[in-house]
């Protein structure tokens, strides 16, 4: 693993380092120097030999010089930098750096770093467990709602056709039986097979019991208001092409898109039995589909 020491920009224009550079040029080199005997021991800033004893002029000299005989000029080094302050000797023999936290720091030297990286750290694992903890919520959701859809496909099978309440077609009483005109203009139809067909022009697929029973109830409760069937059936419409809308991105949560869309034009109906129908320009006129 590499050791790093701090190098301060300030200190090219430091008084003390600017005296070692006036004495010899290559003065600054032989403090680095030391500084790496300081900063390889741990110490504290104290300038010791691998085997833990304090470094001499020999080792200094041999080790940057390969030699001997610049053993003079690192006492003089030596002398000098303990003049300038910037080593301090102790009784043992030992040299320190007198201002080690200049070159060195430890992660207790920084206690607002390690509270902001700790923070972090927890915030990203909270962050996983509530992920992990919605994704297992998710598969136990879609397994309770594929038992759902296994039990309405047995009741299915097993119910007889259920069609909504016939009235007088007024759009008054129990429910709509009138007829309306089919989109290609071929005929009419029953309300109740316009409302069907137009429920999975959006929302392909067979009806279920339940969505058939919304059906109905739609119906019956649009004759009670006194809605025209036409304003239930542009509600159908209307909510059908909006949960389709819907569905087409990720994380919807509609599981039952039809039976939504029924639930919402009941609801709208109920509100609003009359309207307001859709604007001319919020539809489109080839399909009467909202835009």
């Amino acid at each position: 693993m590499s050791l790093w020491v701090l190098f301060d920009i300030e200190l090219l224009d430091d008084p003390s380092f600017v005296a070692l550079a006036s004495a010899d040029p290559a003065h600054p080199w032989r403090w680095m120097r030391i500084i790496q005997f300081a900063k390889r021991a741990n110490e504290k800033g104290r300038v010791l030999r691998a085997d833990g004893r304090p470094v001499t002029t020999r080792d200094l000299a041999l080790t940057h010089d390969r030699t001997t005989a610049t053993e003079g000029t690192w006492q003089d080094l030596l002398t000098m930098c303990l003049a300038e302050g910037l080593l301090v000797e102790e009784d043992g023999g030992a040299y320190r750096i007198a201002d080690w936290r200049r070159w060195h720091r430890s992660p207790s030297d920084f206690p607002e770093a390690i509270s902001e990286r700790v923070g972090k750290h927890r915030k990203r694992q909270r962050t996983e467990r509530v992920t992990t903890r919605y994704k297992n919520d998710v598969t136990l959701c879609n397994a309770c709602n594929d038992s759902e859809a296994e039990a309405e496909a047995e009741a299915e099978a097993e119910a007889p056709p259920c069609s909504p309440p016939e009235g007088d077609g007024s759009g008054a009483g129990s429910g709509f039986a009138g007829t309306t005109p089919s989109p290609n203009g071929n005929g009419k139809r029953s309300w109740a097979q316009a409302a069907v067909a137009i429920l999975v022009e959006h929302l392909p697929g067979n009806l279920s019991t339940q969505e058939r029973q919304a059906l109905a109830r739609l119906s019956e409760t649009g004759g009670r208001v006194g809605a025209p069937p036409e304003r239930a059936l542009d509600a159908i419409r209307t909510h059908a092409y909006s949960v389709a809308y819907e569905t087409q991105f990720p994380n919807h949560g509609i599981h039952y898109p039809r039976r939504v869309a029924l639930e919402r034009a009941l609801a709208d109906v109920s509100a609003n039995p009359l309207g307001p129908l859709p604007n001319p320009w919020d539809t489109d006129k080839r399909g009467g589909r909202p835009t």
